[in-house]
């Protein structure tokens, strides 16, 4: 009696085929068993800065010091540089603030995350560089003192997506955290080499031919309604609206501290901006999560323009849009000047004022 199919023909590689299915079944759940979940591993509990941020921030700084090794920069005036994550990308042109302040010379670092720790690896190599500031602006939004915990990422994307099958495959669900903890060990390697060596940044990353190069703005439509509340929902359940969450002993708070600190004892002069953001954001934001940067040292200057913007110059809830980021560079680039120029004539009171000679 003939079947449409021979089950003999095929016996080895079911057979094959089936060891290979059950072997990685065990594997699956050993890993699930022994490790768990591999964000216990993760520094600070938040998933490490991509691969592609130090990459990009390491180029635009080796292209930095290329540039001054050449001698063909004309521009003698002083360095100042931006650090932050996505909102700075969206919210600050560096060429605009270069107009309204054309002092110093500025330069934008960001990265992608709310997270102050993930700023922390992009101002590590900022330190490791032989370049000299002579101003930090620190451009973050307040959630930053929260950050992005993995497991609450994990737990909210879950409730999005609906996925039931996924987080109890060990090998799918924690494949992009393995692999970023993968790129975070071959990171702090690399820069374990250039101080062995000492060696800068210039001999582990290629240099970007136009460094001071501003990128695009965000080439995204506006949220709707319904899309703003799913997003406020989201970072409701990251707690960035929980007040008990903005302590002094909040690990990203710490870490901000320490950013501060670390270029103050340069004697570099250090700025923090708080990023304008949409209504709803600062409606739900808690009162302390802005009172908590009282506490930085006096001599640190806070500039607070989270109401400065109105709505239409928002795609979301914190990310800027082309219109608002002309509007937002020039506003920051007025309150530097202000700050820092006003701060030099209160430290100088016998300075003249150019105006009176």
């Amino acid at each position: 009696m003939s079947t449409w199919f021979n089950y003999r023909r095929y016996r080895g590689p079911m057979i094959v085929a089936g060891a290979i299915a059950a072997t990685i079944v065990l594997l699956d759940l050993t890993l699930t068993v022994s490790i768990g979940s591999p964000a216990r591993f993760l520094p600070h509990g938040e998933s490490p800065t991509d691969f592609s941020v130090l990459d990009h921030a390491g180029s635009r700084l080796a292209g930095l010091l290329a540039e001054a090794r050449s001698k063909k920069t004309v521009d003698s005036r002083p360095l100042g540089v931006f650090l932050g994550q996505s909102t700075l990308e969206s919210g600050i042109d560096s060429t605009i603030v270069d107009k309204a302040y054309p002092r110093y010379r500025w330069l934008n670092l960001f990265g992608l995350g709310g997270s102050v720790h993930r700023i922390a690896d992009i101002n590590e190599l900022l330190i490791i560089s032989d370049l000299d500031p002579k101003v930090i602006v620190v451009a973050i939004n307040p959630y930053m003192l929260v950050g992005s915990p993995y497991g609450v990422v994990r737990s909210a994307e879950f409730s999005i997506t609906r996925n039931r099958i996924k987080p109890w495959i060990w090998s799918i669900e924690n494949r992009p955290l393995v692999n970023h903890l993968n790129r975070l060990i071959l990171h702090r390697g690399r820069l374990a080499i250039f101080n062995a060596l000492k060696q800068t940044i210039v001999a582990g990353y290629p240099a970007d031919p136009k460094p001071w190069g501003v990128t695009p703005p965000i080439p995204r439509s506006s949220y709707n309604q319904a899309e703003l509340e799913s997003k406020r929902n989201y970072d409701k359940k990251l707690g960035w609206y929980d007040p008990s969450n903005y302590t002094e002993s909040s690990s990203n708070w710490t870490e901000l501290k320490r950013i501060v600190a670390g270029w103050k004892r340069r004697g570099v002069e250090v700025v923090v901006i708080l990023m304008p953001e949409r209504t709803p954001m600062r409606e739900h934001t808690p009162a302390e999560a802005v009172k908590i940067f009282k506490q930085l040292d006096s001599d640190v200057p806070l500039i607070d323009l989270r109401d400065k913007l109105d709505d239409s110059c928002f795609i979301d809830l914190d990310h800027i849009n082309p219109d608002g980021r002309r509007r937002c560079s020039k506003i920051v680039g007025e309150s530097l000047r202000d700050r820092l120029e006003n701060r030099e004539a209160s430290r100088s009171p016998n300075r003249i004022d150019p105006s009176e000679r």
